[in-house]
Protein backbone atom coordinates (compact mmCIF):
# COMPACT_ATOMS: atom_id res chain seq x y z
CA UNK A 1 0.00 0.00 0.00
CA UNK A 2 3.06 2.43 0.90
CA UNK A 3 4.26 1.89 -2.57
CA UNK A 4 0.74 2.15 -4.63
CA UNK A 5 0.64 5.80 -1.93
CA UNK A 6 4.28 7.64 -3.42
CA UNK A 7 3.35 6.61 -6.93
CA UNK A 8 4.00 9.11 -8.88
CA UNK A 9 5.27 11.49 -5.78
CA UNK A 10 8.70 13.33 -5.95
CA UNK A 11 11.29 11.71 -4.14
CA UNK A 12 13.34 13.94 -2.81
CA UNK A 13 11.50 15.12 0.06
CA UNK A 14 10.10 12.54 2.97
CA UNK A 15 7.00 14.43 3.66
CA UNK A 16 4.97 13.92 0.42
CA UNK A 17 5.51 10.11 0.28
CA UNK A 18 4.63 9.65 3.94
CA UNK A 19 1.76 11.68 3.30
CA UNK A 20 0.75 10.16 -0.09
CA UNK A 21 1.16 6.53 1.81
CA UNK A 22 -1.13 7.67 4.66
CA UNK A 23 -3.64 9.41 2.82
CA UNK A 24 -4.02 6.40 0.24
CA UNK A 25 -4.22 3.64 3.10
CA UNK A 26 -6.84 6.01 4.67
CA UNK A 27 -8.83 6.07 1.35
CA UNK A 28 -8.07 2.23 0.29
CA UNK A 29 -7.57 -0.16 3.94
CA UNK A 30 -11.39 -0.81 4.52
CA UNK A 31 -11.94 -1.93 0.52
CA UNK A 32 -8.58 -3.05 -1.00
CA UNK A 33 -7.55 -6.83 -1.50
CA UNK A 34 -4.06 -7.42 -1.38
CA UNK A 35 -2.50 -10.96 -2.43
CA UNK A 36 0.46 -11.95 -1.72
CA UNK A 37 3.36 -11.69 -4.26
CA UNK A 38 4.60 -15.06 -3.44
CA UNK A 39 1.40 -16.77 -3.22
CA UNK A 40 -1.25 -15.08 -5.01
CA UNK A 41 -4.07 -17.57 -3.35
CA UNK A 42 -3.04 -15.88 0.27
CA UNK A 43 -5.28 -12.38 0.73
CA UNK A 44 -3.11 -10.93 3.11
CA UNK A 45 -5.94 -8.17 3.28
CA UNK A 46 -8.31 -10.68 5.10
CA UNK A 47 -6.01 -11.08 7.85
CA UNK A 48 -7.02 -7.75 9.64
CA UNK A 49 -10.32 -7.92 10.71
CA UNK A 50 -13.15 -5.07 10.19
CA UNK A 51 -12.37 -3.64 13.29
CA UNK A 52 -8.84 -3.48 12.64
CA UNK A 53 -8.92 -1.68 9.37
CA UNK A 54 -11.02 1.20 10.71
CA UNK A 55 -8.68 1.45 13.37
CA UNK A 56 -5.90 2.27 10.69
CA UNK A 57 -8.19 3.91 8.59
CA UNK A 58 -8.83 6.47 11.59
CA UNK A 59 -5.15 6.78 13.16
CA UNK A 60 -3.89 7.25 9.39
CA UNK A 61 -6.66 10.13 9.19
CA UNK A 62 -5.17 11.61 12.64
CA UNK A 63 -1.91 11.22 11.49
CA UNK A 64 -2.67 13.37 8.16
CA UNK A 65 -4.72 16.30 10.70
CA UNK A 66 -1.85 16.27 12.89
CA UNK A 67 -0.50 19.87 12.79
CA UNK A 68 3.33 18.62 13.12
CA UNK A 69 4.92 15.61 12.80
CA UNK A 70 5.84 15.45 17.10
CA UNK A 71 1.78 14.95 17.41
CA UNK A 72 2.13 11.77 14.59
CA UNK A 73 5.59 9.73 15.86
CA UNK A 74 5.92 11.09 19.77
Amino acid sequence: MVVRGCKDLPRKELEPQLGGALKYISDNITKIRLEDPANPQNIISDDLTKEEKNRIRNLANQALNAKNWNQVFF
